[in-house]
């Protein structure tokens, strides 16, 4: 079991707020739109764990930052090892199940274009997108 405590400040690229219930988690780059990464590929997985398991989550609203929700890929130079494309493989499946696994309700208030990674805001229960 989570604690927000615990967990809030752990992710680099996700801001979290909750008041009465309502987590509002915020995906960004430095304060901007997010730009995926291979620290937003690790880090989102564990964040989307740790919000399923704290009991006293009621609603998560999942949005972004800055004028996009994610059009911009920023990685590093890629591991094209077997082993690098298993972990690739294994974060993002883990990344989907565990944004699956949270049990209450999600809102996606979808702040922009999302070109990539649109799955996050499409597997929520209510998408509010805007222009």
């Amino acid at each position: 079991m989570s604690r927000f405590e615990e967990y809030r400040d752990r992710f680099g690229d996700v801001r979290m707020a909750r008041e009465d219930g309502i987590l509002q988690v915020t995906l960004h780059t430095d304060g901007g739109s997010l730009k995926w990464s291979e620290r937003a590929h690790r880090e989102l997985p564990e964040a989307f764990r740790q919000i399923a398991t704290d009991p006293d989550n009621r609603v998560v609203i999942l949005t972004g930052s800055g004028p996009d929700f994610l059009t911009e890929m920023a990685f590093e130079k890629r591991n094209t090892t077997p082993q690098g494309w298993d972990r690739v493989a294994h974060e993002g499946r883990h990344m989907l199940f565990d944004l699956l696994d949270i049990e209450v309700p999600i809102i996606a208030a979808v702040n922009g274009p999302a070109t990539e990674h649109a799955e996050l805001a499409l597997l929520s229960d209510i998408v509010l997108a805007s222009e």
